[in-house]
């Protein structure tokens, strides 16, 4: 079994015949709590003291395992890490995003994105393929930097996620070996979409579980592994 968990819920924002509103940074982040205390196993309530690095990183200070939260909209995302004695320095990031076709890609990706990415973006069949295509980068990214504890102005120290020969591939970023990413869709572009990614430092598959009564597809979209050699690197055609 792998010792890599990845916890997701949605939560319910209806407030009858006059529409919905938006949900509270304080209540998505309560529910990633709440996920985290139940992959943990403990109780971990908004008040529980976990301690934070310089930066802002969570992490637990009495133990091995590690975590990450992430939440958008509606809803919430935990990977979580249970621990080994034998591995003290293991650290993970997430995020999720719901796709918005209407953010701005195009500034984004100029002032955030390598060259190859931006290809990769622009090479999509359409606008709907390309919109998802800048949230694949965006969330491996944004993987990256909560596993290093980086505020998103540290997005220069984030390698490269495309394929530098092909616009057409993700490709393996020239960080340190032995870090993994894996990326899912979660719905479809009908309704509630979202993005999600994952850092690990190791190749475990992660496993998913959902916390909610309501749920969505997961559709695994790509698995890089970071690699020194371009020709090793896993490149699954998008």
């Amino acid at each position: 079994m792998s010792p890599f968990y990845i916890g997701l819920s949605l939560l319910s924002n209806d407030v009858g015949p006059y529409g919905n509103r938006p949900l509270s940074n304080r209540t998505l982040h309560d529910e990633g709590r709440r996920i985290l205390s139940l992959l943990d196993g403990t109780s971990l309530s908004s008040t529980s003291p976990i301690h934070t690095e310089e930066g802002g990183r969570p992490y637990f200070g009495d133990r091995h395992a590690d975590f990450s939260i992430s939440h958008s909209e509606r809803a919430a995302a935990a990977t979580y890490y249970a621990g080994d004695s034998q591995n003290t320095a293991v650290r993970v990031g997430c995020d999720i995003q719901q796709v918005h076709p209407a953010k701005n890609r195009e500034g984004i990706a100029r002032r955030f994105f390598s060259l190859p990415e931006q290809k990769y973006i622009a090479a999509g069949a359409g606008s709907r393929e390309r919109i998802n295509r800048f949230y694949h980068i965006w969330v491996l990214k944004e993987s990256y930097l909560k596993a290093k504890g980086l505020a998103v102005w540290g997005m220069e120290q984030v390698p490269s996620f495309a394929a530098e020969n092909s616009p057409h591939h993700l490709g393996g970023p020239g960080c340190e070996m032995g870090m993994s990413f894996f990326l899912y869709e979660l719905g479809d572009d009908r309704a509630d979409f979202f993005m999600l990614a994952v850092c690990l430092p190791f190749s475990f598959r992660p496993v998913i579980r959902w916390f909610s009564a309501e749920s969505l597809p997961e559709t695994s979209i790509a698995e890089i592994n970071a690699v020194v050699s371009p020709e090793k690197t896993v490149s699954p055609k998008m």
